[in-house]
């Protein structure tokens, strides 16, 4: 029998994590199976009648709780046993009777990776217990802390020591200690907001590229804001998408938080969404302007992108009767620059080898677009395509240029048609900075 397909989740009390995880499975009830340790945990010691529940549990000695811990991931994947059998003989029925391929059965295990008690930090998982369930990837689902801090105090467990400093640290560790997790068996590990069930499921069900969605917030004029939320609807057709939005900072704050717990929130938010949705989670980061404002935090974010090895596009939405923008050398060093969502998704959809292709016909535009603005003249589209297909033919592979130089032409006219406001009349909007 083929081995358990196991995602491990985890996340700190109070997240949210394991609502986050019941919906899952409500939403696909014949692809996903979910095992809470916890709750399997106070199974078993009532089924030994110990005095403990999710109330108390964490009073125990640390050597009774793993004990009971690891009993219950013995009896879980028991469990996970049944189910994997029962789902490879309706898989083979499935077959046999009209050749319908099942998709994969998913195990997720729900698990905290960490405990912040009164007594300090404790362990919610140990090695030992990710060798038995050897998981193919591991989420951590997270929350601001502000909502985090809400909901302890109805939590039954002993939590109301915690304020939101110490949450904002304790949700730190979660991710710090799951990402160590990560390392140690080798496999992918995602850090998703727990309201972000659709990038939850493309996580788990498809094989897109993780990209973090980068834009203006603070001076974006609010008319603007639907664009946004358009273009990372197009985003999701191509990528699982991860918006910094998901997790708003700003939200359920309460009078009485002290001045050093807002400067702890502050603080995390830059460890969210550089260290986490950028640095561990995305591949690419993708910058949109539906409007040239200023913007710190893009900027950071497509700098902070491109020092940590990850590709960094910046997607503008430039009417061409407008003319285009006059774009810093701070700006194009460290991004691709699109002037148009089409142009963006026309990319897109070309394939890898097409892309490579389209990045150096892009960047002798630019230099077309530099000596039209020097010298106050412009060559003609027959005299960039020639030069276009030299370039390809010197910076590709023969095998590379032969696949692909029918599709040069058309790439070439995309390019010069898109960049065509630049060599026909000055720049007239404002300029984006990055310093």
């Amino acid at each position: 029998m083929a081995e358990p397909h196991v995602v491990l989740v985890t996340g700190v009390s109070g997240s949210a994590a394991q609502q986050a995880v019941r919906r899952l499975a409500q939403r696909h009830p014949d692809r996903v199976r979910v095992y809470n340790v916890g709750a399997v945990m106070d199974r078993l010691a009532r089924e030994a009648k110990l005095h403990y529940d999710h109330s108390n549990i964490l009073n125990a000695p640390r050597d009774a709780l793993t004990a009971l811990r690891m009993a219950a991931l013995e009896r879980i994947m028991r469990e996970m046993a049944e189910h994997e059998a029962r789902w490879q003989q309706q898989r083979r029925d499935k077959l046999e009777q009209n050749g319908e391929e099942l998709p994969r059965l998913l195990h997720v295990v729900f698990c905290h990776a960490t405990f912040l008690l009164r007594t300090g930090l404790r362990e919610g998982l140990k090695l030992a217990d990710l060798r038995l369930l050897n998981p193919r990837m591991l989420i951590t689902v997270i929350d601001a802390p502000q909502d985090i801090h809400t909901r302890l105090t109805e939590h039954p467990g002993e939590y109301l020591h915690l304020n939101l400093e110490s949450i904002v640290k304790w949700q730190e560790f979660e991710v710090y200690v799951t990402d160590l997790f990560a390392q140690f068996l080798a496999v992918r590990h995602f850090v998703v907001p727990q309201r972000e069930t659709e990038t939850f499921e493309s996580l788990l069900f498809t094989d897109r590229r993780p990209v973090y969605l980068s834009y203006p917030m603070t001076h974006l004029p609010p008319e603007d804001r639907p664009k946004i939320e358009q273009f990372a609807r197009k985003l999701r057709a191509y990528f699982t998408v991860f918006d910094p939005a998901a997790v708003e900072s700003g939200r359920n704050l309460k009078p009485h938080y002290t001045r050093a717990e807002l400067q702890a929130l502050n603080d995390h938010t830059i460890v969210r969404d550089l260290d986490w949705l950028i640095g561990i989670n995305s591949e690419w980061v993708i910058a949109y302007m539906p409007r040239i404002v200023f913007s710190s935090g893009m900027n950071d974010e497509l700098r902070y992108g491109f020092e940590v090895g990850k590709e960094t596009f910046i997607v503008l939405d430039c009417p061409p009767e407008e003319g285009l923008p006059s774009l810093s050398p701070f700006t194009m060093y460290k991004s691709r620059v699109f002037f148009s969502q089409r142009d963006f998704f026309f990319f897109l959809e070309l394939g890898e080898e097409l892309q490579n292709a389209y990045q150096w016909i892009d960047l002798h535009m630019q230099e077309w677009v530099r000596r039209s603005k020097t010298l106050g003249e412009a060559g003609t589209f027959e005299e960039f395509l020639r030069e276009c297909d030299e370039l390809c033919r010197y910076h590709l592979s023969e095998d590379h240029y032969a696949r692909i130089k029918d599709e040069i032409p058309q790439i070439c006219k995309r390019v010069f048609e898109g960049w065509l406001p630049a060599l026909t009349r000055p720049p007239e909007r404002q300029a984006v900075e990055d310093r």
